[in-house]
């Protein structure tokens, strides 16, 4: 589990990221959150690091911003690969991962490959 302060260091670094997106695309914030169905002001929040973005909504800022998933995470600062539970140590893994379990459709398939995961991950620790 992350830490209260590095989830923060996540979120403003997606956050930044996702601003400057924006703004080399020259969309501005009310436009793109008409396109994400979110509220002006929440996507003022996810570009400030202050709310973390919702899995769902994160696919869906990244198409409308014509880039992918990964480009939000790329340059988060790497940590010490001796910490296998960071987030750093598996962010490659992660942003893969998330991206295929988002692509599979059917939810009992879903709900089954996160039972598999969790049971591996069981047996990991």
């Amino acid at each position: 589990m992350r830490r209260r302060a590095e989830s923060h260091a996540v979120d403003r670094h997606v956050g930044l990221r996702l601003a400057a997106r924006r703004e080399e695309l020259v969309v501005c914030r009310e436009d793109l959150a008409r396109q994400v169905d979110v509220p002006a002001a929440r996507l003022r929040q996810f570009e400030a690091g202050e709310a973390s973005i919702p899995a769902s909504v994160l696919p869906q800022l990244a198409q409308a911003l014509t880039t992918p998933v990964s480009y939000l995470f790329a340059g988060l600062a790497r940590k010490d690969d001796q910490n296998d539970n960071s987030f750093a140590a598996g962010e490659a893994e992660s942003i893969v991962l998330s991206q295929t379990f988002l692509a599979i459709r059917n939810r009992r398939v879903r709900q089954r490959f996160c039972a598999l995961v969790k049971a591996v991950a069981a047996r990991e620790i």
